[in-house]
């Protein structure tokens, strides 16, 4: 069976493939995006080794709070503070911060051992990296 031959495309048997210059060039867009991908991916561990983390993540990855919406709910209504000021959800936390949360009835204050690295830890190692003050 022949393929549909259409300046360096060909299509047969239902599947694209790229023949001679548009190959390369191909080749070449698929180098850069992981090239991207990586430079990322590194930007983001840079940033999480200079021990910074907004804080409706922050909230959110050591089990606070359930969720980041709750969390930016917390933040926008000002029931969480930084140091003893009022925070937004843009803010940085950084290792040895004091995070307080005024609920309803009672104020729960914690601080920030270590900043995690992933999306989500597990409750069990919660103690990592935070300590409950009050």
């Amino acid at each position: 069976m022949k393929g549909i031959y259409l300046t360096s495309v060909v299509y047969k048997r239902g599947k694209i493939s790229f023949c001679g210059r548009m190959q390369k060039m191909f080749q070449l867009l698929h180098f850069l995006t992981i090239l991207s991908v990586l430079l990322l991916y590194n930007k983001e561990k840079l940033f999480l080794k200079n021990g910074i983390m907004r804080i409706d993540k922050f909230l959110n990855s050591v089990n606070i709070t359930k969720r980041r919406s709750v969390a930016q709910d917390m933040i926008s209504n000002g029931v969480v503070l930084i140091n003893g000021v009022v925070a937004k959800a843009s803010k940085n936390v950084e290792v040895g911060g004091i995070i307080t949360l005024n609920l309803l009835e009672s104020v729960k204050k914690y601080q920030v051992l270590q900043i995690p690295t992933t999306k989500s830890t597990p409750k069990s190692l919660q103690n990592e990296y935070i300590r409950e003050l009050s």
